[in-house]
């Protein structure tokens, strides 16, 4: 075969974006599979999710998703019978969690430096003012735009906001859909859309 029949294959390869790695992404595979081993033991020997929820890619950061397993297991150990449905145990855990967040200053993550980039465009707001604003709030409300997430989420939500239009409604779907994904659930026991996160403002 000529190689002018091969050019079009090769520029088309030469195009695709290849997907990136970042530096937790083991750390986040290792705090999945934890958590993956938590709904299966509170699931019995019935629980037919191992291979699927090990390559689920949850948003949640590693620290995020260890703390959230044994949370899950330790509730659903305590309550037996009586424990709420999946989707009711993970916001609680998630509460709980984010209760004990310290993420410290969080001027440089992405999520932050994005969403005071957009006050800047949308609100005048400055990019020193904001980012103190942000440094300000407690550790919960920090940790819902830092720490809660995994380098991947938090470089996906700051491109979302970079896109999105002004309002609180585009900034309010960015956050969300990273918020929903924040644990890997079966779609048997998948909760309906959550309580949207914690406001900064």
């Amino acid at each position: 075969m000529r190689l002018s029949s091969w050019w079009p294959l090769l520029l088309l390869i030469a195009c695709k974006p290849s997907e990136a790695n970042y530096a937790d992404d083991d750390k986040v595979g290792a705090a999945q599979k934890k958590w993956c081993g938590a709904l299966a033991k509170v699931s019995g020997d019935s629980w037919q999710h191992q291979a699927e929820c090990v390559a689920a890619r949850p948003s949640g950061s590693a620290p995020f998703l260890a703390s959230m397993a044994d949370c899950y297991r330790k509730r659903h150990e305590e309550l037996g019978d009586q424990a709420p449905d999946s989707g009711a145990l993970v916001s609680e855990c998630t509460e709980q969690v984010l209760a004990t967040s310290e993420p410290g200053s969080v001027g440089k993550s992405p999520v932050v430096q994005a969403r005071c980039e957009r006050s800047e465009r949308c609100d005048q707001l400055s990019m020193k003012n904001c980012i103190n604003t942000f440094n300000q709030l407690d550790g919960a409300q920090r940790a819902v735009f830092t720490s809660l997430y995994n380098l991947r989420a938090q470089n996906e939500i700051a491109s979302c906001l970079e896109d999105s239009a002004c309002g609180p409604e585009p900034e309010e779907a960015c956050l969300k859909k990273a918020y929903e994904r924040r644990v890997w659930l079966p779609l048997s026991l998948a909760p309906d859309p959550g309580t949207a996160p914690v406001g900064a403002e």
